[in-house]
This record gives structure tokens, C-alpha cells and sequence, in this order.
């Protein structure tokens, strides 16, 4: 069951969330609020296929490397950059996948704390093994100072982020308050029937932040996993957005 912060709304909130998911479909969760301290976890150690919220990974680390060396993206790597996470698309990020490299990317899970991600086999980023609580760590670096991403890095990649395609702003802002900006990626896939639905964001406004990690699989259907995501997320946001 949730495991969240003490206090009444945070049990209202796991009472919410446990009504939200349903069926044999498997979920992990992670939630927390910088404001008031609540959390939340929901089988967050568990694994799932990445899909494409990987991308958010792949651009960390890309922009990791990038300030150790030449400190600035290229004119066609910030292109790729802007195609992988506004438009989800995937020719850009087995390009940037690439050019960035296995030993790359495992030096930023390393550095980000990330030890229970694996890297995909290969070029198939999609099948990164990730936990809800390790994609929450990842947020946490991009709305944080640390010493990983630099402040240029998180405020690029979260800029990217609140510019998701309309079509693909579903998931986690599901409920949002109109007074946060919303900072998104999404990822779905067949597996091979069933469906990998997740969706990650970070809430910011003039009185702080707050992450959603919504990760499922087993979902009979894209729009099943939607739904599921997007009504734990309703819970969330309703209580933790401002207003």
C-alpha cells in the first residue's frame, strides 16, 4: 500500500490512490512536495520498461558531458535535444543515444545516484529497466542545486519539458492547477500485448515544486493505461497543487 508522509491529507491522498488503480495492472508511484514534506511511495523500487521517459535521462546526460567539455549544446544537438523531449520523437533519441554512449550515460547514473536503473540492451533505450523511485531522484536533480546539472542544464531541460506537444500532455499533469507549470514526459509501449504506460513531471510555481513518477504496466490498452495514470495523478494533484 502507499506509504506516505504522516498527516490527514496524505491519507486521504493514499486513500486515493489505492481506489485509482485497479485490476492485475502493476503501478509504482513516487510523489514528493518540497513545500509541505509529503511523500509518497507505491511499489517505487519495483522495475519497468522505460519507454520513452528515458529521453529525460539521455538529455541529462548529454547535458552532463556537454559542461565538462565544450559547456554548450551544438546547434544539432539542441535540435535533436528539442525533437526527443517536445515531440517524443525517436530517431532523434537513437541518435543522441548514441552520440552521448553507454559508458556516458552509466557515468551519469552514477553520479545522480541512479543505481537501480540498467541502460537498455544495444539500442534499445526503451527497454531501460527504471523504478519509479530512482525517476523521482532524476527529477529532484532537475529542480535542485546539485552537483551533477548545473543550473543552465535543469532550467534547459525542464524549459523542453513544459513544451511537450499538446498531444502528448497527458498523464501526470491529469488535475493540475492552473497557477503550476507543468514539466512533463511521457512514455508508452507494447509489451508485447500489454501495455507500458508512464508519465513523469515537475510541478513549479511562486511557492515551489512538487514531482509525480506514475509508472504501470500490464495495461490491457494505451488509452487503459492513461487512465489509470491519470487518475492517480487527479488524486495527487488535488492534493498537493496550490489553489
Amino acid at each position: 500500500s502507499p506509504s506516505p508522509a504522516d498527516g490527514p491529507l496524505a491519507s486521504w491522498m493514499s486513500r486515493g490512490i489505492m481506489a485509482a488503480v485497479r485490476g492485475s495492472v502493476a503501478v509504482g508511484l513516487a510523489v514528493a512536495d518540497t513545500r509541505t514534506g509529503i511523500s509518497c511511495e507505491y511499489h517505487a523500487g519495483q522495475h519497468f520498461d522505460s519507454a520513452s521517459i528515458v529521453k529525460v535521462l539521455i538529455l541529462g546526460a548529454l547535458l552532463h558531458e556537454v559542461a565538462a567539455g565544450q559547456g554548450m549544446l551544438s546547434e544539432h544537438q539542441a535540435e535533436l535535444a528539442r525533437e526527443m523531449i517536445t515531440e517524443s520523437d525517436n530517431d532523434a533519441a537513437d541518435a543522441l543515444w548514441d552520440e552521448v554512449g553507454r559508458d556516458n550515460l552509466q557515468l551519469f547514473l552514477n553520479a545522480a545516484g541512479m543505481t537501480h536503473t540498467t541502460l537498455g540492451p544495444g539500442i534499445l533505450w526503451g527497454l531501460t529497466q527504471v523504478t519509479a523511485h530512482d525517476e523521482l531522484r532524476l527529477l529532484t536533480l532537475l529542480t535542485s542545486a546539485n552537483p551533477v546539472l548545473d543550473r543552465h542544464a535543469r532550467d534547459y531541460e525542464l524549459s523542453l519539458m513544459a513544451q511537450v506537444v499538446p498531444a502528448q500532455r497527458w498523464g501526470v499533469p491529469a488535475g493540475a492547477a492552473p497557477a503550476v507549470t507543468v514539466h512533463v514526459k511521457n512514455g508508452w509501449l507494447p509489451d508485447p500485448q500489454l501495455w507500458v504506460i508512464n508519465s513523469i513531471g515537475a510541478f513549479t510555481s511562486d511557492d515551489g515544486v512538487y514531482k509525480i513518477v506514475v509508472l504501470t504496466e500490464d495495461n490491457p490498452t494505451m488509452d487503459d493505461g492513461i487512465t489509470t495514470v491519470q487518475g492517480v495523478a487527479t488524486v495527487v494533484n488535488r492534493a498537493l497543487a496550490p489553489g
